[in-house]
């Protein structure tokens, strides 16, 4: 099932769900990735030519629709939406993607004198892909906000629900032992395969484990080293409110997994060990936390522990790129305390880009890497002023890279901990 939604510049919009509306749609093209240009070299004595460049082209997306219901009516309010050369913004929406283009109607007809109405619309879409429809937004504040207690989450950013209804259960030859802190502890050779479904009392009204997540993005992970599809790997499934109808749509073997819900959507979380692996004592530590998180450690759950926050002096933060296209980013610095000379790394290659500015308590900095939206601006004492000229010397106008990055900060003076940094971004892709 899917949900397609185009809104002009005047927040009018056409709904296209697929089913049932005032507009059905009957053809689509231009979903798909879009066409590259590769520019390239023709040189005497070499076969084919010398690869230069390349580069993805724009997209059109073409949509044929019928006119339903009041035809008169609808087809005129298609006519308000969709006004040649004015902007609009298409939003879809899946089981797994919820993302948004933007473009410009290039034209719009409609069959009048037919049985059925059909209308056709072109829309040019300058930048290529698609975009996450909510930002990914990592912290790498030096505080760590772990608010948790008793009757809440005790695994503080651990979205798991705990106590597991089991301590211990044995099946099919492995014993699964809970640990009391949220680790389940695995031995055994498998005469068959053996699954230990993470459920807890609170998710038994939903049924075998099943229970209710917010609808977004979750990484999930845990599995210890060595994990594959031929011996074991910690999953998620979703039954639609069904049992019966159990879809796997994540597996982590060691490497964590992400997955996406929606509103109807409940999640099953389960440790699987295949038939004949012989498992001695592995620990797994489950754990599903929002994709926008950056603590990446296991959270425990620590009864009778109540934890506001927690002072950290680390710095750096992984970002993950849901999408596997390079993205720009935005990096927000907040200063609590003097410092000068802000710099943001990106561990792995090195490159950094920074200001030669000094920060007062309250500054925000804000930093774009975008193409085509490259800025810097500082917010002071209630006005906002460009301070592009403060670019740092060899500064790189650092980007996401397709695998996501490692990104660090560091100040020229006063005390890193003075310094809140944010980095947001949306996740791009190629098509749906």
């Amino acid at each position: 099932m899917y949900k397609l939604t185009i809104q002009n510049e005047d927040l009018l919009q056409l709904d296209f769900n697929g089913l049932s509306g005032d507009y059905l749609i009957t053809n689509i093209q231009g979903l798909s990735p879009a066409k590259a240009t590769m520019n390239t070299n023709e040189a005497a004595l070499i076969d084919g030519a010398l690869f230069n460049s390349s580069k993805v082209n724009m997209r059109t997306i073409n949509i044929a629709f019928t006119i339903e219901n009041r035809v008169e009516y609808n087809r005129l309010f298609a006519y308000a939406v969709l006004r040649p050369k004015k902007s609009v913004t298409l939003h879809y929406q899946s089981s797994l993607l919820d993302v948004t283009i933007e473009g410009y109607v290039e034209s719009f007809d409609v069959t009048h004198f037919e049985a059925k109405q059909v209308a056709t619309v072109a829309i040019i879409c300058p930048s290529p892909y698609w975009k996450s429809a909510e930002a990914v937004i990592t912290e790498m504040s030096t505080i760590n906000d772990m608010f948790y207690f008793p009757f809440s989450s005790e695994g503080g950013r651990n979205l798991l629900v705990y106590p597991y209804f089991y301590s211990t259960r044995t099946i099919n030859g492995i014993t699964f032992t809970d640990n009391g802190d949220g680790s389940i502890t695995v031995n055994g050779t498998a005469t068959a395969t053996a699954s230990y479904i993470l459920t807890s009392r609170a998710a038994q009204p939903y049924n075998n484990g099943y229970f209710k997540l917010d609808p977004q993005r979750f990484i999930l992970s845990g599995c210890p080293e060595g994990g594959s599809s031929s011996n074991y790997w910690l999953q998620a499934a979703i039954n639609n409110q069904s049992a019966s109808a159990a879809v796997i749509i994540a597996k982590d073997y060691g490497e964590s997994a992400t997955f996406e819900l929606s509103n109807t959507e409940l999640v099953q979380i389960g440790i699987v060990v295949n038939s004949g692996v012989t498992m001695d004592n592995v620990t797994f530590y489950p754990m599903v936390r929002y994709a926008s998180d950056s603590i990446t450690t296991w959270q425990p759950f620590n009864y009778g522990e109540i934890v506001f926050g927690e002072q950290d002096n680390e710095t750096t933060a992984i970002v993950l790129n849901g999408g596997g296209i390079e993205a720009g980013l935005t990096f927000e610095l907040l200063a609590d305390g003097p410092v000068t000379n802000p710099k943001i790394f990106n561990y792995l290659t090195q490159e950094f880009i920074g200001i030669d500015f000094s920060l007062e308590e309250g500054d925000l900095v804000t930093i774009t890497t975008g193409v085509g939206n490259k800025t810097i601006t500082l917010f002071r004492h209630g006005q906002t002023a460009n301070i592009f000229n403060f670019l740092m010397k060899n500064s790189t106008w650092l980007t996401l890279p397709s695998a996501g990055g490692v990104f660090v900060y560091t100040v020229d003076s006063g005390l890193v901990t003075n310094l809140e940094v944010t980095i947001t971004h949306y996740d791009l892709y190629e098509g749906v």
